[in-house]
């Protein structure tokens, strides 16, 4: 519990840590780090524009297992409140050791780049280059001085095409690949001088061993389960696929209680359904920060660009007029 007690109490003395860091960052809340920092790395960019090295802070694989060791102990102690946070918490552990790790982000970063190429999305991931002699970093293609977070943004239009476009790669990798971004939050997903969404930061990336099917099945077991099926869980699972993003959403996320939105101790423990999860919730905290009226007019563009990639559950609960009169 140490660990925990720690990081407490340099929140409470306004200290800034790695943990609070990333905690941040997927919450959308408190201090972020400045453009071109983030809580395991830095980024410098060649003189020519075109390049860009992120390069890990000295120092950070101490930071790290210290960051873990928050996680593990922080599961243990929530574990009598939330059943299940002790096995969700310490795959947040894992994923923070993997960080450190810049040949897997490379090639993680890689197979993200041939989704895109492959598939569109609407979306730009910086194509990678090169692993730094000392593995502790990677080479990268530059988004262009003009490309800003999503934190940062105020159009309303640009972040909820972001917002739609990155979320629809996101599930699309898992479905189909098993590949997990296990790092969603409003500093990772940027949107550049064009007004194209990108999706950067691929050091908590995975691929499930079994191609993503335990994690898939995760809600299936749920909505076959009705002693355990819990109506704030529903209610996170149906945002995304429907995508209505009714106006009033917002108000009833609000309401909803952290303590019921859970998958129980045998679903917690499958491997990376936290890392999922983390990324689903700061996808919609992130599409929270964007009027509903923005969010359906970004769907409605997306179906109209990649009707192909549009989901059969999707299709049954439509109700964007544009596609219904595509359908029609």
């Amino acid at each position: 519990m140490i660990p925990i007690l720690v990081e407490s109490i340099n929140y409470v003395l306004g200290r800034r840590s790695t943990f609070h860091d990333k905690l941040n960052q997927t919450l959308g809340s408190g201090v972020i780090p400045p453009h071109l920092e983030g809580s395991v790395a830095r980024c410098i960019i060649s003189p020519c524009r075109r390049w860009l090295t992120k390069l890990h802070h000295p120092g950070v694989g101490g930071h790290m297992n210290h960051t873990a060791a928050a996680f593990r102990s922080g599961g243990l102690w929530l574990e009598a409140i939330v059943p299940g946070a002790r096995h969700a918490m310490a795959g947040m552990a894992e994923a923070c050791m993997h960080e450190l790790d810049a040949q897997r982000e490379f090639t993680h970063q890689e197979t993200f780049c041939r989704i895109v190429d492959d598939c569109g999305f609407g979306v730009r991931i910086p194509r990678p280059l090169n692993v730094l002699p000392g593995k502790n970093g990677l080479t990268m293609e530059y988004l262009g001085d003009s490309a800003i977070r999503f934190c940062d943004c105020t159009d309303d239009a640009q972040r909820a095409r972001a917002v739609v476009s990155v979320s629809r790669l996101f599930f699309y990798a898992l479905a189909r690949h098993g590949l997990v971004h296990g790092d969603m939050s409003g500093t990772n997903v940027m949107i550049d001088g064009n007004g194209t969404p990108c999706l950067v930061d691929y050091g908590c990336c995975f691929i499930a061993s079994d191609d993503g099917a335990s994690l898939l099945q995760v809600h299936g077991s749920i909505e076959k389960d009705p002693t355990e099926m819990k109506q704030d869980t529903e209610f996170i699972i149906q945002l995304w696929e429907t995508r209505s993003w009714r106006d009033g959403w917002v108000e009833r996320l609000h309401s909803v209680n952290v303590t019921s939105v859970k998958m129980g101790n045998s679903r917690a423990s499958i491997p990376g359904v936290a890392i999922v999860l983390r990324s689903i919730m700061a996808l919609t905290l992130m599409a929270a920060a964007v009027s509903p009226a923005a969010m359906r007019h970004a769907e409605c563009e997306w179906k109209a660009k990649f009707p192909a990639l549009v989901t059969t559950r999707e299709k049954e609960h439509a109700n964007c007029e544009m596609y219904k009169q595509q359908e029609e």
